[in-house]
C-alpha cells in the first residue's frame, strides 16, 4: 500500500465534489490515532516516566540510525 501525502489527500478533496461534513468527519477519524499517539508521548517525556524514556531513547536510536544511513554525521 503506497502512502500518499496528507497535503495530497487535502488537496483532492479540496477539488472534488466531496462535502465539508464529511472531509471534516474523515479528517477526524483519520489522524485521531496518530494525534492521539503524540499526545501520550509528550505526556510521558514531560513527566519523565519509565516510559517517556523508552519513548525518547528509542527516538534518539531511531534518529541516530537514520543520521548515520545517510551519511549526516553530526555526532
Amino acid at each position: 500500500m503506497p502512502l500518499i501525502p496528507s497535503g495530497i489527500v487535502t488537496f483532492a478533496a479540496a477539488i472534488s465534489q466531496v462535502s465539508l461534513a464529511l472531509f471534516v468527519t474523515a479528517s477526524t477519524i483519520g489522524k485521531a490515532p496518530a494525534l492521539l499517539l503524540e499526545v501520550y508521548s509528550v505526556n510521558e517525556m514531560t513527566q519523565w516516566t519509565t516510559n517517556g524514556k523508552v519513548i525518547l531513547g528509542l527516538c534518539s536510536v531511531f534518529l541516530l540510525v537514520i543520521s548515520l544511513k545517510n551519511g549526516n554525521n553530526y555526532i
